[in-house]
């Protein structure tokens, strides 16, 4: 079911359908998320600060091509719990995706 799951949020990341964040807007959410792991330490014990930033970037895919900034605020603020299970897998997916990137260069050295 995990392989499931993983690939299906794969082929959404991949997937744009809306992509109508503006610079700022992008901005505005790289600012919150980063600001949001620092404060609750959401990364500290497994990514290096890139690569929580990277990790960031590749959730911030999947809600860009999802949704509109302003639903993605709604979801961060008010989220129903659906929204917060999917925020969850997505974030799993996506550090999966890093730690693999990881790995990866670490084999070309």
């Amino acid at each position: 079911m995990k392989k499931f799951i993983l690939c299906a949020t794969l082929y959404l990341l991949s997937n744009p359908v809306f992509g109508s964040w503006s610079e700022t807007d992008k901005q505005s959410y790289v600012n919150l998320m980063f600001n949001t792991a620092m404060e609750y330490r959401t990364y500290d014990n497994i990514l290096t600060i890139e690569e929580s930033i990277k990790t960031i970037h590749c959730i911030g895919d999947f809600y860009e091509n999802n949704y509109t900034y302003n639903q993605f605020i709604d979801m961060f603020y008010n989220g129903p719990q659906d929204k917060v299970v999917e925020f969850e897998q997505i974030n799993y997916v996506c550090i999966e995706k890093t730690r693999f990137m990881r790995q990866q260069n670490f084999k070309k050295i």
